[in-house]
Protein backbone atom coordinates (compact mmCIF):
# COMPACT_ATOMS: atom_id res chain seq x y z
CA UNK A 1 0.00 0.00 0.00
CA UNK A 2 1.16 3.48 -0.71
CA UNK A 3 1.80 6.25 1.76
CA UNK A 4 -1.21 8.14 0.42
CA UNK A 5 -3.55 5.28 1.36
CA UNK A 6 -2.49 5.77 4.99
CA UNK A 7 -2.08 9.52 4.95
CA UNK A 8 -5.47 10.46 3.48
CA UNK A 9 -7.58 8.51 6.04
CA UNK A 10 -5.36 9.82 8.85
CA UNK A 11 -5.92 13.41 7.71
CA UNK A 12 -9.67 12.85 7.40
CA UNK A 13 -9.93 11.30 10.87
CA UNK A 14 -7.81 14.11 12.32
CA UNK A 15 -9.99 16.74 10.68
CA UNK A 16 -13.18 15.14 11.95
CA UNK A 17 -11.75 14.83 15.46
CA UNK A 18 -10.82 18.52 15.37
CA UNK A 19 -14.37 19.42 14.29
CA UNK A 20 -15.91 17.35 17.10
CA UNK A 21 -13.62 18.81 19.77
CA UNK A 22 -16.03 21.59 20.90
CA UNK A 23 -18.86 19.06 21.22
CA UNK A 24 -16.77 16.64 23.25
CA UNK A 25 -15.51 19.40 25.52
CA UNK A 26 -19.06 20.68 25.99
CA UNK A 27 -20.11 17.26 27.21
CA UNK A 28 -17.30 17.20 29.77
CA UNK A 29 -18.46 20.52 31.25
CA UNK A 30 -21.55 18.97 32.86
CA UNK A 31 -21.50 19.23 36.63
CA UNK A 32 -18.79 21.89 36.82
CA UNK A 33 -19.35 24.75 39.26
CA UNK A 34 -20.04 28.13 37.70
CA UNK A 35 -18.77 31.48 38.96
CA UNK A 36 -19.19 35.01 37.62
CA UNK A 37 -22.92 35.03 36.92
CA UNK A 38 -23.36 38.14 39.06
CA UNK A 39 -22.31 40.30 36.10
CA UNK A 40 -24.96 38.76 33.87
CA UNK A 41 -27.78 38.87 36.39
CA UNK A 42 -27.15 41.98 38.53
CA UNK A 43 -28.98 42.04 41.83
CA UNK A 44 -30.12 38.42 41.74
CA UNK A 45 -28.42 35.33 40.36
CA UNK A 46 -31.19 32.88 39.45
CA UNK A 47 -31.15 29.25 40.60
CA UNK A 48 -31.42 28.33 36.94
CA UNK A 49 -30.03 30.24 34.00
CA UNK A 50 -29.28 29.92 30.32
CA UNK A 51 -26.21 31.77 29.07
CA UNK A 52 -25.99 32.17 25.31
CA UNK A 53 -22.62 32.94 23.74
CA UNK A 54 -22.52 34.57 20.32
CA UNK A 55 -20.07 36.53 18.20
CA UNK A 56 -20.59 39.07 15.46
CA UNK A 57 -18.56 37.00 12.98
CA UNK A 58 -20.70 33.91 13.54
CA UNK A 59 -23.14 33.49 10.66
CA UNK A 60 -25.31 30.97 12.54
CA UNK A 61 -25.59 33.40 15.47
CA UNK A 62 -27.43 35.97 13.34
CA UNK A 63 -30.54 33.80 13.23
CA UNK A 64 -30.35 32.47 16.78
CA UNK A 65 -29.56 35.69 18.69
CA UNK A 66 -32.97 37.38 18.17
CA UNK A 67 -34.70 34.21 19.40
CA UNK A 68 -32.54 34.09 22.54
CA UNK A 69 -33.08 37.80 23.23
CA UNK A 70 -36.85 37.30 22.97
CA UNK A 71 -36.67 34.33 25.35
CA UNK A 72 -34.60 36.44 27.74
CA UNK A 73 -37.33 39.09 27.81
CA UNK A 74 -40.02 36.43 28.33
CA UNK A 75 -38.27 34.38 30.99
CA UNK A 76 -35.73 36.59 32.74
CA UNK A 77 -33.26 33.73 33.22
CA UNK A 78 -31.61 33.88 29.80
CA UNK A 79 -28.56 36.06 29.15
CA UNK A 80 -26.86 36.89 25.85
CA UNK A 81 -23.09 37.23 26.02
CA UNK A 82 -20.74 38.41 23.28
CA UNK A 83 -18.01 35.79 23.48
CA UNK A 84 -15.46 38.23 22.07
CA UNK A 85 -16.15 40.73 24.87
CA UNK A 86 -16.39 38.15 27.68
CA UNK A 87 -13.53 35.84 26.75
CA UNK A 88 -12.73 34.89 30.34
CA UNK A 89 -16.33 33.94 31.12
CA UNK A 90 -16.54 31.92 27.91
CA UNK A 91 -13.32 30.10 28.78
CA UNK A 92 -14.42 29.45 32.35
CA UNK A 93 -17.58 27.79 31.04
CA UNK A 94 -15.65 25.80 28.44
CA UNK A 95 -17.15 27.56 25.42
CA UNK A 96 -15.02 26.88 22.34
CA UNK A 97 -17.45 27.77 19.56
CA UNK A 98 -20.39 30.03 18.85
CA UNK A 99 -23.29 29.80 19.08
CA UNK A 100 -23.25 27.98 22.41
CA UNK A 101 -25.96 27.76 25.03
CA UNK A 102 -24.86 26.91 28.58
CA UNK A 103 -27.69 25.75 30.85
CA UNK A 104 -26.95 26.23 34.54
CA UNK A 105 -28.89 24.79 37.45
CA UNK A 106 -28.08 25.41 41.12
CA UNK A 107 -24.67 26.86 40.29
CA UNK A 108 -23.54 23.94 38.13
CA UNK A 109 -23.48 23.38 34.40
CA UNK A 110 -26.40 21.13 33.51
CA UNK A 111 -25.87 21.11 29.77
CA UNK A 112 -23.92 22.81 26.99
CA UNK A 113 -25.42 22.95 23.51
CA UNK A 114 -23.10 23.90 20.65
CA UNK A 115 -24.39 25.06 17.27
CA UNK A 116 -27.48 26.77 15.92
CA UNK A 117 -30.81 25.59 17.30
CA UNK A 118 -34.38 26.40 16.27
CA UNK A 119 -36.70 28.25 18.63
CA UNK A 120 -38.81 25.13 19.35
CA UNK A 121 -35.63 23.17 20.12
CA UNK A 122 -34.35 25.90 22.47
CA UNK A 123 -37.69 26.03 24.30
CA UNK A 124 -37.66 22.24 24.60
CA UNK A 125 -34.10 22.30 25.98
CA UNK A 126 -35.09 24.91 28.58
CA UNK A 127 -38.20 22.94 29.54
CA UNK A 128 -36.23 19.67 29.83
CA UNK A 129 -33.44 21.24 31.88
CA UNK A 130 -35.72 23.36 34.06
CA UNK A 131 -38.90 21.22 34.28
CA UNK A 132 -40.29 23.04 37.31
CA UNK A 133 -40.73 26.18 35.18
CA UNK A 134 -41.96 24.56 31.98
CA UNK A 135 -45.61 25.36 32.63
CA UNK A 136 -45.16 28.77 34.21
CA UNK A 137 -42.66 30.20 31.73
CA UNK A 138 -40.59 31.63 34.59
Amino acid sequence: MSLASYLIPTVIVGYLAWQWRPLLRARRQRGRTVAGLERLFPGHVPDKAAVYFWSRHCVMCHGMTPVIRRLGEERGDVACVDAEQEIELARSLGVMATPSLVLIRRGRIARVVVGAQSEPRIRRLLDETFPETADTGV
